[in-house]
């Protein structure tokens, strides 16, 4: 597979029309994924309402019609898989709780920040763990 082709699966895998899941939760009504290719990364952003996580890949180095060898790949699946043990981790959790904290409105407001930021883990763990499977099977 050269690197259009694989920047074409990477467009594909997140272009998932979320917008169905304000009937699961009000706070995942403007749920969003994206992919984009910036400084020489392959750049994925995940938001949902004050929410988002972001991330960059370093580009395979090669022309756009060349092979992306299987050890990128593999690597490329590795890196995702340390990012989504990361968003599903307590360490994670912790952060979006010290946000929270860090925020100067009322403890109402607070709590509605962290049970979005429940639901936003929830679909943060979805999105990056539809990456890791979805390149692994189609490009391996």
């Amino acid at each position: 597979m050269n690197k259009t082709e694989f920047e074409k699966i990477l467009t594909e895998i997140t272009s998932v029309d979320l917008s169905r899941l304000a009937e699961v939760h009000s706070g995942l009504a403007n749920a969003s994924e994206r992919f984009f290719v910036e400084e020489g990364k392959y750049r994925f952003e995940i938001k949902c309402g004050q929410l988002s996580f972001g991330f960059g890949i370093e580009m395979p180095e090669c022309g756009p019609n060349e092979q992306v060898s299987q050890a990128y790949i593999r690597g490329f699946c590795g890196v995702v898989e340390k990012i989504l043990a990361y968003t599903q981790s307590q360490k994670y959790l912790s952060d979006l709780a010290v946000e929270a904290v860090k925020m100067e409105t009322s403890e109402a407001e607070r709590n509605a920040f962290m049970e979005g930021a429940i639901f936003f883990r929830i679909l943060l763990n979805f999105a990056v763990g539809s990456i890791r499977d979805n390149v692994a099977q189609r490009c391996l």
